[in-house]
């Protein structure tokens, strides 16, 4: 029988990963402090019980707190490590990795998109993480291009770019979003979105 556990009273737009140990992790925006969205990230056991402390996903990063934000993306290493992913309409598309107590970087944060990010005729918006074999790692976004479009890049595991951004879709009339990925065995990744 399925158990409900309640970890904020106002947050929305949840994410959540699971670690080789059996732990996963949870982020989610939370509005409690006021209008602007502060993000959160716990590790749980499969007890539901906490794993490590509350982190504020933008500790020290006042810059993400403004203007419009979405859901962050989560992407759990093999050696417990987790990468974390944001985006906002006034200071750009932000990418870390933290170690396992959640607290340590481990690889600074990054801007995975190089482009001006300034509001949100130009805002790059919902981040995916895949962890390649290699242990280099692929993201996907969606970015204001007039409609919108998805686009990808690969980073090395120390968020390092292997290549520059590849625009995904053939189709560019219109919308193009909420883009999801996943690697595969050789390598290679498959990318699925929304287009209308």
């Amino acid at each position: 029988m399925p158990s409900s556990y309640s970890i904020s009273t106002n947050g929305r737009l949840p994410v959540i990963i699971s670690f080789p140990d059996g732990t996963f992790a949870v982020a989610w925006q939370d509005t409690q402090s006021g209008s602007s969205p502060t993000y959160y990230l716990q590790r749980y056991d499969t007890a539901m019980t906490k794993v490590k402390s509350v982190n504020t996903l933008v500790t020290g990063y006042a810059a993400c707190q403004t203007g419009t934000s979405g859901s962050p993306a989560l992407m759990a290493f093999s050696n417990g490590n987790l990468a974390v992913s944001k985006t906002n309409s006034a200071s750009g598309s932000w990418a870390w990795v933290l170690d396992d107590t959640l607290q340590q970087e481990v690889v600074s944060r990054f801007n995975f998109y190089t482009g001006a990010v300034t509001s949100t005729a130009n805002m790059v918006t919902n981040p995916a993480f895949a962890l390649l074999p290699n242990g280099d790692f692929v993201m996907t976004w969606t970015r204001a291009t007039g409609g919108q479009d998805i686009y990808a890049r690969v980073f090395g595991s120390d968020g390092t770019p292997k290549i520059s951004d590849v625009l995904v879709n053939t189709y560019t009339t219109n919308i193009q979003q909420m883009s999801a990925v996943v690697a595969l065995s050789d390598g290679s990744f498959v990318i699925a979105y929304q287009s209308f």
